[in-house]
């Protein structure tokens, strides 16, 4: 079988699973198993669904280990990505302060959940499924 692909849908799967390998591969075996024979932007976001629920039960299990500031800093950095410390986004997800979600990603990255970003304000997940798993249990 032959399986034509959106260039855009690959380029966002790219972006989506931080152009993680093996989870590149993984995401295509799903889609061929899943028998689509073109791959668009809305094969990638079931696929993508499909991914994480087979982690779900690690993730809430992980999810249920962090204070609450915590998890509301993970959802902040998986829906927002960057300018994580505007005004805005801190009373939108209930933080006390720039300084607490600093302390937050501090911790976060000390137990091997966030990574430094690119650019300052930006943080970035060791694991880009746990993201797009908070994204799609969270969504507003």
């Amino acid at each position: 079988m032959q399986v034509e692909c959106d260039r855009d849908a690959l380029l966002e799967l790219q972006r989506e699973v931080q152009n993680t390998p093996n989870y590149m591969q993984m995401a295509c075996f799903h889609l061929v198993a899943m028998g689509v024979e073109r791959v668009t932007r809305d094969q990638v976001a079931k696929m993508l669904r499909v991914m994480v629920s087979q982690n779900a039960y690690a993730y809430q299990t992980l999810l249920n280990t962090l204070t609450a500031i915590q998890q509301r800093s993970l959802r902040l950095a998986a829906k927002v990505g960057s300018q994580i410390f505007s005004k805005e986004v801190l009373e939108r997800y209930e933080i006390p302060s720039g300084a607490a979600l600093a302390s937050s990603i501090r911790s976060l990255k000390d137990k091997q959940i966030l990574d430094e970003g690119s650019a300052r304000g930006v943080v970035v997940f060791d694991d880009p499924l746990f993201a797009i798993w908070l994204r799609f249990e969270f969504a507003d």
